[in-house]
């Protein structure tokens, strides 16, 4: 079975986790205080399958979710530190760093800071059970969600002084 393209990032109280499937289908997502386990196939049939025994435990009842492009999950620590790897000492590392919401550790203020869970929704349990949820029931976006038309043209003009066009003319 194959292991997605995995990546996460961590705050002294929260860890970041994306599970990179696109066209995602057939999924099956659970998540206890010690392990995640996700099963999937994208939009091609490939099968994905893996399972996560956290270094320590998070709690079920704080975790978010987006399910956008990919799976995207926020899930707090049930006692807040670094971890430096969300897997257990000794167990290989196939989780990728998320360079796009890496803190250095020694910017105090990130380590300290919020992940920006605007968009996200709280896992709901059915029965009460932890790691027992309707997976199938999360929005893919919530309405008003932004999207990148908001940004509008991003040409800019250049000017170019006449004295550098003129030493361009004389180079060519």
């Amino acid at each position: 079975m194959n292991k997605p393209k995995v990546t996460w990032a961590e705050r002294l109280d929260s860890i970041y986790l994306t599970i990179q499937v696109v066209s995602l289908q057939d999924r099956k997502l659970d998540i206890t205080s010690d392990k995640l386990y996700f099963y999937g196939k994208d939009g091609n049939g490939k099968e994905y399958e893996f399972e996560i025994i956290f270094r320590e435990p998070i709690d079920v009842d704080q975790t978010k979710q987006l399910n956008a492009r990919w799976t995207e999950l926020i899930m707090k620590k049930q006692k807040p530190n670094l971890w430096r790897s969300i897997l257990p000492k000794g167990q290989k590392n196939w989780v990728q760093c998320d360079w796009d919401r890496f803190i250095e550790s020694d910017d105090e203020d990130g380590i300290a800071g919020q992940f920006d869970s605007s968009g996200m929704e709280t896992l709901e349990t059915r029965g009460g059970q932890e790691g027992d949820f309707d997976i199938d029931n999360f929005d893919i976006m919530k309405d008003g969600a932004e999207s990148d038309d908001d940004l509008g043209s991003l040409d800019i003009p250049v000017k170019i002084p006449e004295d550098d066009l003129d030493k361009e003319a004389a180079v060519a």
